[in-house]
């Protein structure tokens, strides 16, 4: 089963007057709904009808539209073929037919008075409607070219409705129950622009972000000087050999020689890349040489000899 809301907007005659003050145009509004959901993003054709006293079509035409997505469908009753100055708005009784369809047959939307308007319209001797606005009562405020003002009550279909604009700008419709129907916003002129305003307050320190991602490993850098400091040393005894020495260092006789043979591991010692200094527990100093990238001692006794880079 199919709901329809409609929500005749008053019938507002818009911006153009013939020079009988005969409206040209009647803004029209409805929402529709099926099933109890909005007929949202819609095609759809609205067939209207203006009916006299007799129920006799004073006026007709189609139009073809589509809903927003609230389900609203806006039209502009005379725009759309029909000749809205052949209707008889002075005789009064008038109401107004409409109907519409999606392409699965006809929905009527029901009818209704046409009350005082837009018979007040018909009535003022208003050279053009220049704006409307809703005054302190909630009753719609007409002015003319002139500024002349007449202010409209009793508007929709003679029922005793006011207006009113909420908090949000939306003009609300008033019903005679006390139930409201909003219209939506009203959009007024742009405004000058405002003075900058203070300062605000610093606001507290965010939270710290979360850990980057490890970096690439960057270059090998290049080939630092020679450090400087002991390579290697040691102690020799000639009953007991290498009393201590460093890991790196080794100490050996050589046969049918008295001399200690001394070689540090890795490394070719020279007399270009290495100081030796050995030194005699009986106060002499022994004698050394370099040989094939080792050193080589004469005792007279204990020695103790440190290599320095």
């Amino acid at each position: 089963m199919k709901k329809i809301l409609a929500l005749f907007l008053c019938l507002f005659f818009i911006s153009k007057y013939c020079s009988a003050q005969i409206p040209q145009q009647l803004p029209y509004q409805a929402i529709l709904m099926q099933d109890g959901e909005p007929v949202a993003d819609t095609d759809v054709t609205i067939d209207v009808k203006i009916l006299d006293a007799s129920r006799v079509s004073v006026f007709s035409e189609t139009h073809n539209t589509k809903t927003d997505t609230y389900g609203v469908a806006v039209v502009a009753i005379g725009s759309a073929g029909g000749d809205l100055s052949s209707v008889p708005w002075s005789q009064g009784g008038l109401s107004i037919d409409l109907s519409y369809s999606t392409g699965d047959g006809n929905n009527p939307l029901g009818s209704q008075d046409m009350g005082s308007v837009p018979y007040a319209f018909y009535a003022m001797n208003f050279d053009g409607v220049s704006s409307i606005k809703v005054d302190e009562n909630g009753n719609l405020v007409v002015t003319d070219g002139e500024g002349n003002e007449e202010t409209l009550t009793g508007v929709g279909g003679g029922l005793d409705v006011t207006f009113e604009v909420d908090e949000n700008g939306n003009l609300i419709v008033v019903n005679p129950d006390g139930s409201k129907t909003n219209l939506g916003n009203v959009q007024g002129p742009t405004g000058e622009k405002g003075t900058k305003g203070d300062e605000g307050a610093k606001g507290d320190k965010g939270d710290p972000g979360p850990k980057g991602d490890k970096g690439d490993t960057g270059d090998t850098g290049p080939q630092g000087t020679t450090g400087t400091g002991v390579l290697a040393y040691g102690n020799w005894n000639p009953d007991q050999g290498a009393i201590f020495r460093s890991s790196n260092l080794s100490m050996a006789t050589v046969s049918g020689s008295s001399e200690i043979v001394i070689t540090v591991a890795g490394f070719s010692m020279t007399q270009s890349n290495c100081t030796p200094i050995v030194t005699s527990g009986n106060g002499s100093v022994p004698s050394y040489y370099f040989s094939n990238g080792s050193i080589r001692v004469n005792p007279t006794g204990n020695f103790n000899i440190s290599i320095f880079r």
